[in-house]
């Protein structure tokens, strides 16, 4: 299954975290704060259980979104692809 990470996270040591965590589950960065990739289900489940072992600020935010490949074949993007 194809995901999404997006986040908005305050402290420079959280952030790297988060990030570690996503390459860790071989994901791609794709911008600053967006990372993308092909993950089975039972590896999504695993790295929600890292994430919210993470004690996040009140104002962080990450967003996991799960993209089908019917959904993902409609993705308008411009300039670098990320196939």
């Amino acid at each position: 299954m194809k995901i999404i990470v997006t986040y908005d996270i305050i402290k420079n040591k959280i952030r790297g975290e988060i990030a570690d965590i996503l390459f860790f589950y071989g994901l791609l960065r794709v911008q600053n704060s967006v990372f993308f990739g092909d993950i089975k289900k039972r590896k999504i489940k695993n790295l929600v259980k890292r994430i919210k072992s993470i004690e996040l600020e009140e104002e962080d935010s990450i967003y996991i979104f799960k993209v089908c490949e019917k959904d993902f074949k409609n993705i308008n993007f411009f300039g670098k692809s990320i196939n």
